[in-house]
């Protein structure tokens, strides 16, 4: 199941997804689907009845029957009282921000946007009421919520799907926390914590690991273990102890549970295999949960990789791991570069001076189409069965003692690898009856299996846009922050072409690494 593709049709399926599975995670109710404003009265609602801290004088109660009327009310009032100065800044970031209402009419002009900033607040307060030949319903922005979450000292926790999550926290010290769920206009809002009944197992006795707490005296706390001795009815937090202390915690404070008392049942049962299987790591994950999506997901992988394995072994194609090591000497060091900062980049092409001992052989132009192979096939069986590739494209310049030169076309018969991971390492290949390494970036071709689209922050043509099917070629590999990055190209089978290839960076998880063979050897 890829999200994604689901989300490019129906954004209100993924927007189900979403609140399950962060209703799971946070271990609260969340509530259906609804506007905006309806959604943050309810956030409210419920952070009035669960105050963090104790409330100043200089701040507003947030009342327990809270309305969307009067929040807009409110916003109002507070917006009146500013100055001009004040006024000019609010409606800076109210353009910038792609939820409001000026961001969406693409109005960028401050003195335009001030000339309808009157009208704007009449259509926030009177939302329901049609007062005018044309009326508007103002979207929830992230202004209005950091206006309230400064009048009601209440840290507000936007949490979107596949984006990061968006915490506003007023000046002072919050004392409530109101929690929404928001993807593509979609808003509900995380309501009290899921009943103890309601738990897929008993929290009784359970060894628990502590997620974030809020700045006080218990935020040490974060990230330690304690034992959950009750539950309080009256607060609504599970009791737990850590040594002879004893703190409460709210159900989206615990991060995971590490061990349930209901693990130890049933020790002494007949099947020693269902009790060791229970006792797995996964045991207890929530079916709503995301860590249950990554290992649904991952279950899928596995067992896609070992019914292709079990594909390969049945068309008489056995797969069996390299154990020697190569007798020749491998470079012992792959070329990476520190970042991928554009201008800084040099062009690599240089001029090739051609002797007769370096003329192109083994040409693929007359031996027929060349098909793709998985790269990690190859490597499996080619201990026992080396193979004959086609380089794919003018490879990389590496100037060291042992290297084979190889020139775009040619066939080589790859015997060893060594080094590096499975797509990161140095080939042993023979060519024309010589011997040497080469790079495996420079005999693999790439099939992009994710759809990857540049960032709107990034500069124009810096990162590569890719598309499932589409096939690219590596020229440069990243380390540090920008480990498991490349830069390089797309790539064609078509020799005549004469329109340039794009190039940029681009992920290394979203593309699958291929070589190209004949179809003889398949």
């Amino acid at each position: 199941m890829d999200a994604r593709q689901i989300d490019a049709k129906r954004s209100d399926v993924t927007f189900d997804l979403h609140c399950g599975w962060m209703g799971g995670a946070l271990g609260c109710q969340v509530s259906p689907p609804c506007d905006a404003w309806q959604a943050f009265a309810l956030a409210l609602e419920q952070a009035a009845l669960e105050p963090v801290t104790e409330i100043l004088h200089q701040q507003a109660v947030v009342p327990c029957d809270v309305t969307a009327r009067q929040l807009r009310q409110t916003l109002v009032n507070k917006y009146m009282e500013q100055n001009e100065n004040e006024i000019q800044e609010i409606l800076e970031a109210k353009c910038a921000d792609n939820l409001s209402f000026f961001s969406r009419c693409n109005i960028v002009d401050l003195n335009q946007a001030r000339s309808i900033w009157d009208w704007y607040l009449l259509q926030l307060l009177n939302f329901d009421e049609v007062v005018d030949v044309v009326a508007v319903r103002m979207p929830l922005d992230l202004v209005d919520m950091q206006l309230v979450a400064c009048v009601f000292g209440t840290q507000i926790n936007v949490l979107h799907f596949l984006e990061p999550a968006i915490k506003i926290i007023p000046p002072t010290a919050p004392s409530y926390v109101a929690r929404l769920l928001h993807h593509k206009g979609q808003w509900a809002a995380v309501q009290g914590p899921t009943d103890p009944d309601m738990e897929l197992q008993p929290l009784w006795g359970a060894v628990v690991e502590i997620g974030e707490m809020l700045p006080g005296c218990f935020e040490h706390a974060a990230g330690r273990t304690a034992v959950i001795r009750n539950y309080d009815e009256e607060t609504n937090c599970y009791m737990g102890c850590i040594n002879q202390a004893v703190i409460p915690l709210a159900r989206d404070q615990i991060r995971r549970v590490l061990f349930a008392a209901s693990e130890s049942d049933g020790a002494n049962g007949a099947d020693e295999g269902a009790t060791s299987r229970l006792r797995a790591t996964w045991h207890g994950i929530a079916p709503q949960s995301v860590e249950w999506s990554l290992l649904q997901e991952l279950v899928r992988h596995e067992g896609f990789r070992r019914l292709e394995a079990m594909q390969q072994e049945l068309a008489g194609r056995a797969l069996h791991a390299p154990t020697e090591t190569p007798n020749n000497a491998a470079p012992a060091e792959m070329s990476y570069n520190a970042a991928p900062i554009r201008s800084q980049r040099q062009p690599r092409r240089q001029p090739r001076q051609i002797t007769l001992q370096q003329q192109p052989q083994h040409r693929s132009a007359d031996r027929g189409t060349a098909k793709r192979v998985r790269w990690t096939d190859v490597v499996r069986c080619i201990d026992n069965s080396p193979k004959c590739v086609v380089v794919p494209a003018i490879p990389s310049i590496h100037n060291f003692e042992g290297q084979l030169r190889v020139e775009k076309g040619d066939e080589v018969m790859i015997k060893r690898t060594s080094g590096g991971e499975a797509d990161v390492c140095w080939v042993l290949g023979e060519k024309a009856g010589l011997e040497g390494w080469i790079s495996s970036d420079n005999l693999l071709i790439w099939t992009v299996a994710q759809c990857f689209e540049e960032p709107n922050d990034s500069g124009s043509g810096t990162f590569l846009p890719l598309d499932i099917g589409q096939l690219v070629i590596v020229k440069e590999r990243y380390r540090g922050d920008w480990t498991g990055w490349a830069f390089g190209e797309e790539w064609t089978d078509e020799g005549g072409s004469e329109e340039q290839p794009r190039k940029g960076i681009f992920p290394l998880r979203y593309v699958v690494p291929h070589v190209l063979s004949r179809a003889e050897q398949l």
